[in-house]
């Protein structure tokens, strides 16, 4: 019962685990230009 739906969240996990990073770098990459 736990595989599927692990199976199902992971993507998502890393699709937003990614978002966040980028979001951060872009943030940082912006503060350190300004």
């Amino acid at each position: 019962m736990a595989s599927p739906v692990l199976r199902l969240r992971q993507p998502l996990v890393r699709f937003v685990l990614c978002l966040t990073v980028a979001n951060v770098l872009s943030i940082g990459f912006g503060a350190s230009h300004w």
